[in-house]
């Protein structure tokens, strides 16, 4: 059957969703992966077909058949549960943790459900409170699981839009709106914790991430603002007040609470419940934090502030945007680069050590690591401060990191110098969206191979040259090269599934090898011979020298 006007709408839709879902949680934590499925059914009134859009060959995954008649309405809610069971149990082999949305009826009688799926470690690898519904009442245990929920409730209401499809792809939310929608969605659940859900601040609990936002970028005499909020009701037993206020302010009053907060810079913090501050207190004792009545926010300059609960850091707010601690998932990344380069025979930790400093200086910062470190030195003497070798205490990584130039050092941590001016020959591999600091290490790397920089940005965040790709599961390039032997091998080449399974490998071609490429060319072309025409035109698939295992998560 040809494509209904649902149909038409939902496939480009489905493309949107995934975009959308990659920028959202990809700025959280690039390892959780997402992949997105939208399922549809008709019912016995409608004009459409089934639809199944997402990566290549999952229907055959999950055993499901490919076309489904027209059904009654009550047995198309039901088939669509049925696939979202099977879906949810082939991402659990797979390594996956799936999140469903309700049905919603298209206008012209296709009911539709999307799915999302993450990479279970990297989802479980943060911490979550353990309240998730409190009476009906959704509390986001965590900044991912709030991203979800705001982008499920999304895909519900644009999918309900007469204009599903044209208003999604041209005049969609941007991924912007909806990690701002997700951190205010685990304040506000924070707040109604804290107060018990005492519905008589309700009014706070859906102003507090706001509120946040504005007291953070507000100075008081020149000075940033760096001081704490205890987010607990004005009772709890683990304060001690020092100033009591007889009237408390408002929280929304930005520029009020601002000038309260000077009072509280040193270990002192104000007290609020989201919606009114009572006075300046200090802990008394240690709550307990199973309860999850007593939470933190910690103001640490402009337009940064975090969210704690105990030890735990719920979410970190950029100039306004929320994100999970960049370092757990930079930290992985780099650690997979150095054993890469320099297998067991550094010191990664002391590596990592020093970087980590590097990240707290807030003014950036660049880490040389290179077997030669000792003859670069002496090389660069004449740009550095060369070191007799110096394996660096915790106050001289400080120190070091602290001046301009890079540190260069041993894999095993040994410092031969300071504040070293790099030099490089031009090679066409810069980013001239990136600063000075990453295109100049990028040009001393690519000059010196087996060496690696890391280059520290002033908001805290590291990248590594050269840097492998993030890892992906090895499953998506193995089922898009497997569809691609099913459609060399049919009749009729089917050219949806050909260009959707080669849409992927496209994506993916950094993680190729000299034998998957192989493949895929060969295929590539027998099926391309047999098509009318060439409706996208791909280019020859190469190999990349540097792929290997490193570059896929476990499965």
């Amino acid at each position: 059957m040809g494509q209904s006007r649902a149909d038409r709408g939902l496939f480009p839709f489905a493309v949107v969703a995934r975009m959308l879902a990659e920028e959202i949680l990809g700025h959280i934590d690039p390892y959780l992966y997402p992949r997105v499925y939208a399922l549809g059914v008709p019912t016995s009134d409608s004009s459409s077909r089934a639809v199944v859009a997402g990566p290549p060959d999952i229907l055959q995954s999950i055993g499901a058949p490919e076309s489904v008649p027209s059904l009654a309405e009550g047995a198309a809610l039901d088939y669509l549960g049925d696939l979202c069971g099977r879906l949810e149990r082939w991402g659990d082999g797979e390594g996956n943790r799936s999140f469903s949305s309700p049905p919603v009826r298209l206008p012209d009688g296709l009911t539709t459900r999307f799915v999302l799926q993450v990479r279970r470690p990297a989802f479980e690898a943060h911490y979550a409170l353990a309240c998730s519904d409190h009476g009906g009442f959704y509390v986001a245990p965590s900044l991912i699981s709030a991203a979800i929920f705001e982008y499920m409730r999304w895909c519900t209401e644009e999918l309900g839009k007469p204009t599903v499809g044209f208003s999604s792809t041209f005049m969609g939310v941007g991924g912007r709106t909806l990690l701002r929608d997700a951190g205010a969605s685990l304040a506000m659940s924070v707040a109604a914790l804290a107060t018990g859900f005492d519905v008589d601040h309700i009014g706070g609990w859906h102003g507090l991430y706001d509120s946040c936002c504005a007291i953070s970028s507000l100075p008081y005499e020149g000075l940033e603002t760096r001081a704490t909020i205890y987010i607990a009701r004005p009772s709890h037993p683990s304060l001690r007040y020092k100033l009591r206020f007889a009237t408390p302010a408002q929280l929304a009053d930005h520029r009020a609470s601002r000038k309260l907060l000077e009072i509280a810079r040193s270990a002192d913090a104000l007290v609020s419940d989201g919606t009114s501050v009572y006075g300046v207190a200090a802990r008394e004792r240690e709550p307990v934090w199973s309860r999850e009545d007593f939470f933190e926010v910690v103001f640490s300059g402009r337009l940064i502030w975090e969210l704690r609960h105990g030890p735990h850091v719920l979410m970190q707010v950029v100039n306004g945007i929320p994100r999970l601690d960049w370092l757990t998932a930079d930290e992985r990344h780099f650690r997979a680069d150095f054993a890469r380069l320099f297998g067991d025979e550094g010191d990664v930790d002391a590596i990592w050590y020093l970087v980590t400093e590097a990240r707290a200086q807030k003014r950036g910062a660049i880490v040389v690591v290179s077997p030669e470190a000792e003859t670069e030195a002496r090389r660069l003497s004449s740009q550095c401060m060369q070191v007799v070798p110096t394996r660096l205490s915790p106050e001289l990584v400080h120190a070091a990191t602290s001046i301009d130039g890079a540190v260069i050092v041993s894999p095993d941590g040994t410092c031969h110098a300071i504040g070293a001016i790099l030099d490089g020959v031009a090679t066409g591999e810069g980013d001239p969206a990136r600063g000075a600091r990453f295109n100049g290490a990028n040009t001393y790397v690519q000059g010196r191979p087996g060496a690696m920089a890391v280059v520290v940005s002033e908001d805290g965040t590291s990248d590594t040259i050269p840097a492998s790709p993030r890892p992906v599961p090895r499953s998506v390039i193995d089922a898009a090269v497997r569809v691609l032997g099913d459609v060399e091998g049919q009749a009729e080449p089917d050219e949806g599934r050909f260009y959707r399974a080669l849409n992927v490998l496209d994506k993916h071609r950094r993680y190729l090898d000299a034998e998957t490429c192989a493949t895929i060319n060969e295929l590539k072309t027998k099926i391309e011979e047999r098509l009318d025409h060439v409706r996208v035109v791909y280019g020859k698939f190469v190999p990349q020298p540097d792929a290997d295992d490193s570059f896929f998560l476990d499965e």
